[in-house]
């Protein structure tokens, strides 16, 4: 089970999707967790908002080079797991592709970080129009020269 790591997954949850201090995400999530090729995929997508809320000198603002300027950013997280033995995939390569549905895509490498005592890779995205976007996550293990990919939907309402 993931009963060590479940107080650091349900953190991370409410962070992604839910409140944190007061300040609401603005944004509505279809499903945040999918299992795919024997590994349990979580994402999460924080508001740049609520980062810049914590202390300068936090891990949480010093990751991936500093919290970008503008209003726009929103941090993108994916935790892994192994679906038979619940643990952590630490080693894995991963990328991101967020597409606002019908315009243009970004894509890039998620950074492996630790947040909370739980192994997670992030990096922030743009996302300036409300709607609908596909976040495709492409994992590939160390130990596997064959990349997995999982597709999430995920409805942003600012």
């Amino acid at each position: 089970m993931y009963a060590k790591f479940l107080p650091s997954i349900l953190v991370f949850l409410i962070a992604a999707g839910g409140t944190i201090f007061g300040v609401t995400a603005r944004a509505a999530h279809l499903d945040q967790h999918k299992v795919v090729d024997g590994i349990e995929v979580f994402y999460g997508m924080v508001p740049v908002e609520i980062i810049r809320g914590y202390p300068k000198e936090s891990a949480e603002r010093q990751m991936h080079g500093g919290v970008p300027r503008s209003a726009a950013q929103h941090h993108l997280m994916v935790s892994l797991f192994d679906a038979k033995t619940k643990q952590p995939i630490a080693d894995a390569e991963v990328k991101a592709k967020v597409t606002e549905i019908g315009l243009g895509a970004q894509e890039k490498k998620l950074e492996r970080m630790t947040l909370a005592g739980t192994i997670s890779y992030g990096n922030y995205f743009r996302m300036t129009a409300p709607g609908r976007y596909q976040i495709a996550v492409k994992i590939r293990r160390s130990a596997s020269q064959r990349a997995t990919e999982v597709k999430f939907e995920y409805s942003h309402l600012r």
